[in-house]
């Protein structure tokens, strides 16, 4: 993993069992799906955003913000309950690539003037 993920929510991973490397682990994973889907593989692009620290800022920003909707409602709930599977099962549906390319887009501070210019040669 090429970021570092300072986002780590202990209370979550504590719920889904996951060590802080599995954390950071997934949050970068879906962060790298992300773009696959949103900017349907083209590769050139996908690298150049994977590779822009204020690329993953805005994505751990808006995925600390998921946690904590997350963890509002856990605690509405007995969620200490819910079978393992389930917890992880629900956490993975909440960070969905595909929901998230229709909810979010980068804008163009997190694009940056190199990712113009990279749209024009393409």
């Amino acid at each position: 993993m090429q970021q570092s993920f300072n986002v780590f929510n202990k209370s979550l991973a504590d719920w889904l069992q996951w060590s802080e490397q599995q954390y950071a682990e997934f949050i970068y994973q879906t962060g790298v799906k992300y773009l696959e889907a949103y900017y349907e593989n083209d590769r050139d692009i996908i690298k150049y955003l994977a590779g822009r620290a204020m690329y993953w800022n805005w994505w751990k920003n808006l995925w600390a913000k998921r946690d904590e909707a997350i963890i509002e409602e856990l605690y509405m709930e007995d969620a200490l309950e819910i079978a393992l599977h389930l917890r992880r099962s629900f956490y993975q549906m909440m960070h969905d690539v595909q929901t998230l390319c229709c909810e979010i887009a980068p804008n163009r501070i997190v694009l940056g003037n190199e990712f113009i210019h990279l749209k024009e040669l393409v």
